[in-house]
């Protein structure tokens, strides 16, 4: 299981780097809903508008849910730490950069994939 803590300081790090933003998309599914509330009570507190898109019945659909995100025009993304989104992490991180959205992260590979910013535990040294 993943901390729930870092979805909290990644939404910290995310609207300090745009602090002019405060629109951001969520992409979250069952296995993280827990990082989802914390996230949406660090949005809170940021005065930041929250906008979550919940993922269901993998395989996941990313580009459909980026077409659906961007109805609601979000100015940022964070994406969970699910480990159902990580094998997807490049189509993630190529649908982010065609829909503009400055996107955080978990793990170091979804930059190494193209995504722009990720904060959490380096897994290889451990």
């Amino acid at each position: 299981m993943f901390s729930r803590q870092p979805a909290g300081k990644q939404l910290e790090l995310l609207t300090g780097a745009f602090p002019d933003r405060r629109r951001v998309a969520t992409l979250w599914d069952a296995q993280t809903a827990d990082q989802l509330s914390v996230a949406e009570r660090v949005a809170k507190s940021l005065d930041v508008q929250q906008q979550p898109y919940k993922m269901e019945k993998p395989p996941y659909d990313f580009d459909a849910a980026f077409r659906s995100l961007a109805v609601h025009a979000p100015q940022m993304l964070l994406v969970l730490s699910s480990p159902l989104f990580t094998p997807h992490r490049s189509r993630i991180a190529e649908l982010a950069i065609q829909y503009r959205l400055p996107t955080m992260f978990t793990f170091k590979a979804y930059v190494e994939a193209g995504g722009l910013i990720s904060y959490g535990v380096d897994t290889l040294p451990m």
